[in-house]
């Protein structure tokens, strides 16, 4: 085993490595466990002016409100600055503990100023249990990469000193410096993951494989870094005719695998969740097979139209209302979006907005009249906002006649009278 110095020649090292000017502030994760004590206790040594401990109060324990005093207690006795925020987990399918985690870390990010520091006490068995974890609800690459030792949060970053180190490591520590923790029982539970994981599976790991922390580690850095030449070589984003973005399929690996990773890695760009596996893998076979493909996410839809692949919002199929026009202005449409229409004069009669309709045609420039559905083609317009695009229209003798077909296309009439439509589509926006 290392000696006591680890800790601190880890922090040391991490800090400069991570290039902060003398100016930024250190932060550091403050539950009042032993991991956490550890840390603060090394950062307060190393910069004892700079530090400031963050504790996440998130009330769901009945001695949250005592842990807090513990830590309010410690930062007092070594002098070091105190902040706390009550933040209760919101509602979440994924669990108390993922709720709670991005709650925390919201707060987090709210708190860090620009090249600020976040410190946390992970360490080298928290990498092995996050990365069985992970390898058990089948992760890709970068999942399996387990937590980065730096990675930016908000206008700041967020690093992890003590990756390297194992458990016994920051214990023999905190014995020595004669430190004050507080014991979550919770952590002794096997209903959770990890509990069980930590309890009942890697002990038996370690009696076989003695060396398994630094191997699952290594193999997890491997990963890391893998996903990150995948990130800098990732799917570049094309958008359709009213903004949703998207890929094109040809710039999909041939390869089910690298297929899946690039998917993956592009979904993560865009902010969304990313599906399981099972789904993921489903969803490609769709691809190759066929010209179908509809992949439903709780926060998005995939869908493919023609030779590419679109990330859109769901529930676009309200139909809008007719909206007779008097003047030039923005005006409410489908599922929150407006229509700017320009070029109206208060004189006019008969322009209004609506959605198209059986045989609706439009005379363009060649001076042929067109379909509606040539026109969608045409310009890429795909399906599913075929129903909610505005159509300006204008009263005649010989019936309405369409002038613009959205922002796609303009009848030589609405050129010659400045008439114009910008319709702003509720496309997804992560």
């Amino acid at each position: 085993m290392a000696s006591d110095s680890a800790v601190t020649e880890a922090v040391t090292l991490a800090v400069s490595q991570a290039q902060v000017s003398e100016r930024s502030q250190l932060y550091v994760g403050f539950s009042g466990g032993v991991d956490s004590t550890v840390l603060l206790h090394a950062v307060w040594q190393l910069y004892p002016t700079r530090v400031t401990a963050l504790h996440a109060n998130h009330q769901l324990q009945p001695d949250a409100r005592n842990w807090q005093r513990h830590c309010e207690s410690v930062c007092r006795s070594l002098g070091v600055s105190f902040l706390t925020s009550l933040t209760p987990p919101r509602t979440s399918d994924s669990g108390p503990e993922a709720a709670a985690r991005d709650a925390r870390y919201e707060w987090f990010e709210s708190v860090l100023g620009e090249g600020d520091l976040l410190l946390l006490a992970h360490h080298q068995d928290d990498q092995v249990e996050t990365v069985l974890l992970r390898l058990l609800r089948g992760a890709g690459a970068a999942g399996l990469g387990g937590m980065a030792p730096q990675r930016a949060h908000g206008m700041g970053s967020v690093l992890r000193p003590l990756l390297n180190l194992p458990r016994a490591e920051l214990e023999s520590y905190a014995k020595s410096e004669k430190l004050m923790w507080i014991d979550d029982p919770s952590n002794a539970s096997d209903a959770f993951d990890r509990n069980y994981l930590r309890h009942s599976v890697v002990p038996r790991l370690a009696e076989r494989w003695p060396g398994y922390r630094a191997t699952i580690s290594r193999a997890a850095r491997q990963l890391r870094e893998l996903s990150g030449l995948l990130d800098e070589s990732g799917l570049p984003t094309l958008f359709s005719a009213v903004g949703d973005p998207g890929l094109a399929l040809s710039d999909l690996p041939d390869e089910a695998i690298l297929a899946q990773e690039a998917l993956r890695t592009w979904l993560r760009s865009m902010g969304c969740e990313v599906p399981n596996e099972a789904r993921l893998v489903e969803f490609l076979r769709q691809l190759r097979g066929s010209e179908g493909g509809l992949l439903e996410m709780d926060q998005y839809l995939l869908q493919r139209y023609r030779h590419r692949l679109y990330c859109r919002p769901h529930g676009a199929d309200e139909v809008p209302s007719p909206v007779t026009l008097e003047a030039s202005g923005r005006f409410p449409w489908a599922d929150g979006s407006q229509v700017h229409v320009k070029g109206v004069e208060r004189a006019e009669q008969g322009l209004r907005l609506r959605t198209r309709g059986p045989g609706d045609r439009i005379k363009l420039a060649d001076g042929h009249h067109h379909d509606l559905k040539k026109v969608f083609q045409d310009h890429g317009l795909p399906p599913w906002w075929r129903h909610q695009i505005p159509l300006l229209c204008s009263a005649g003798s010989q019936g309405e006649r369409v002038l613009a077909v959205g922002h796609l296309a303009r009848a030589p009439e609405a050129i010659a009278r400045g008439l114009s439509l910008d319709w702003e589509a509720p496309v997804f926006r992560p």
